[in-house]
């Protein structure tokens, strides 16, 4: 979590995912079809500790039969290992690691061959089925997203139909590790339908923030809503385009933010990305428009805070879609495009980090494999390490006079698997050049975690006119960091 203070820093551990570092989008290391001759596709991954990947999707057994969840285990060559294949007409959508070197899958299943529920599998590191069981009502309901929490619970986001076919309504269900039901929650919007189709943890730990589409106007928002550890609505946003717009995947940024990846429609279909604040306020967007339909389907944030985002759009194979990533820097600025695919239609649907600091991604071909579509993957390798320490501030101005107070956010990292005992230091550069120590104070960072604080700073009536560069610097044994701010005195 973070904590604000006046005159000083609180420093409070952050646990910290494993995140990709990289300069621009690279080739990739290696890609992988899997399936058979009909119909297939992964629509969510997740890496492994030994550089391999575990895929969930679906896997149609013959022409004519219906769609089973499937599940699929590489090694970090993208050799098939193992496969799981449910029993009955099912559908895969997600999966995350189980925190004990198993995997959970979320998706839906048909029962007795009537309506659909939200389903989860566990599976254990060789492919055995652990438990599963079934979440939702009697009508049509869908699971769509699993993420674990720091409680070693999950908590799954779809949508849900307690009352008539028509009527969806955003359904959040979390359970804990053998699958058992722990609270389960209706959200219902202004019009006939709300769905959410994706799940992150609250980047200040306080609960679980969803995306998806809502029709509370009548006209298919995007929605992102905040919800409490209990399930308790915190905050709700949609966001209105002429046309439809929706949100596919969400990440929590260390900003504090969440950056959104999906689409809107105008004349077509645009590949959209948005960032909104901690409060879910927005803050900067970007629209991918071709002459084709862009679609955009999952992000995640890199260690250096830029994203990496995904989707499909018509670029290598004319009307056809190929696989996208796109990645911006921290401020939305666009810093790469790649295109990945062939000659028929490629999504890129699915992104996860991997311990190497890279990304792995999945999704669907037919330009590649067995015939028809066929199951996707592709590993990025090894990414850049992040820096061991770093400090990132942000100042809320930038010009000040006698008797105004100095007000900044400051951001302290600590990127190494140790806690580090490290001397934290602010000062200023005076106009005239000269140093002055602030504050100057020993703290200790965490492993893998972060520290945020507010400083403020009573501008004293002896201040020189002119401008300052007020600098933060942590240093450790043998390693430091350090970021500065401009401003003035009038």
């Amino acid at each position: 979590m973070h904590s604000k203070v006046k005159n000083g820093l609180a420093l409070t551990a952050l646990a910290l995912f494993p995140a990709a570092a990289l300069a621009t989008i690279p080739d990739p290391t290696w890609t992988g079809t899997y399936g058979n001759q009909w119909n297939d596709a992964f629509r969510g991954i997740v890496a492994t500790d030994d550089g391999g990947t575990v895929s969930a999707g679906y896997i149609y057994l013959s022409q004519t039969g219906s769609r089973r969840l499937n599940v699929v285990r590489t090694d970090a060559d993208g050799n098939e290992v193992w496969t799981y294949t449910w029993s009955d007409k099912s559908e895969g959508y997600d999966i995350v690691a189980a925190g004990d070197g198993g995997f959970i899958a979320v998706g839906y299943r048909s029962i007795s061959g009537r309506n659909w529920d939200p389903f989860a599998i566990k599976l254990d590191a060789d492919g055995n089925l652990v438990w599963s069981n079934n979440y939702g009502t009697v009508n049509q309901d869908y699971g769509e997203a699993i993420i674990r929490d720091a409680e070693g619970n999950f908590v799954i986001a779809g949508q849900a139909n307690f009352s008539t076919y028509s009527d969806y309504q955003g359904y959040i269900v979390k359970i804990d590790a053998d699958g058992n039901r722990i609270w389960d929650q209706l959200y219902s919007g202004g019009g006939m339908h709300r769905k959410f189709f994706d799940i992150t943890l609250a980047t200040d730990g306080t609960g679980y923030v969803v995306t998806g589409q809502d029709d509370s106007d009548w006209s298919n928002d995007m929605v992102v809503m905040k919800v409490g550890m209990g399930g308790a609505v915190a905050w709700t946003k949609t966001f209105n385009y002429p046309g439809l717009q929706a949100g596919n995947g969400i990440t929590g940024t260390t900003d504090g933010g969440y950056a959104i990846c999906g689409f809107q429609q105008s004349s077509g279909y645009d590949l959209l990305v948005k960032k909104v604040d901690s409060s879910g306020n927005p803050v900067w967007d970007y629209v991918l428009e071709t002459s084709g339909t862009d679609y955009g389907t999952d992000i995640l944030e890199m260690s250096d805070g830029s994203l990496i985002a995904s989707g499909r759009s018509p670029e290598l194979a004319g009307d056809q879609p190929s696989g996208i990533l796109i990645e911006f820097a921290a401020d939305g600025t666009l810093t790469d495009t790649r295109y990945f695919g062939g000659s028929a239609e490629d999504n890129i649907v699915g992104l996860a980090p991997t311990t190497d600091y890279s990304f792995v991604a999945c999704g669907l071909t037919n330009s590649f494999g067995a015939g028809a579509y066929d199951s996707w993957v592709l590993s990025f390798g090894a990414g850049i390490p992040p820096a061991p320490l770093g400090v990132d501030m942000t100042l809320s101005g930038s010009t000040y006079h006698i008797g105004d107070t100095l007000v900044y956010d400051v951001l302290l990292q600590n990127n190494t698997s140790e806690q580090v005992q490290v001397n934290y230091k602010e000062w200023v550069r005076l106009p005239a050049g000269i140093p002055y120590t602030l504050t100057q104070t020993p703290m200790l960072l965490f492993g893998d975690g972060t520290a945020a604080g507010t400083m403020t700073h009573l501008i004293p009536p002896v201040a020189p006119l002119g401008d300052y560069t007020l600098f933060n610097e942590i240093e450790g044994p043998g390693i430091s960091a350090i970021d500065s701010v401009t401003f003035s005195i009038e």
